[in-house]
């Protein structure tokens, strides 16, 4: 079964609530890492990176002062690196 959007969402929300409870104040998700928690990845019949990438693209506007840090030429790739400033 491949991973819907709604996966994303709650695993990136999630990983960003473990580090707000944990009282950081900033949290690097690499899109490779999060979609290996949500699961039909490295298969390339049922990874959805690109909807992962948009996923972590759009919880940017949650955090204003969140920054990229590496994006693939494409810009959805196993290689996105978003740091959300949580505060």
């Amino acid at each position: 079964m491949c991973p819907k959007r709604q996966d994303f969402e709650n695993a990136l929300n999630n990983k960003i609530n473990e580090a707000i409870n944990a009282g950081l104040t900033e949290k690097i998700i690499i899109s490779r890492d999060l979609h290996l928690i949500v699961g039909g990845y490295p298969d390339p019949q049922k990874h959805r990176m690109p909807v992962c990438c948009d996923v972590m693209y759009a919880k940017m506007r949650q955090f204003p002062d969140s920054e990229i840090l590496y994006a693939p030429p494409s810009g959805r790739g196993a290689t996105l690196k978003i740091k959300y400033k949580l505060c």
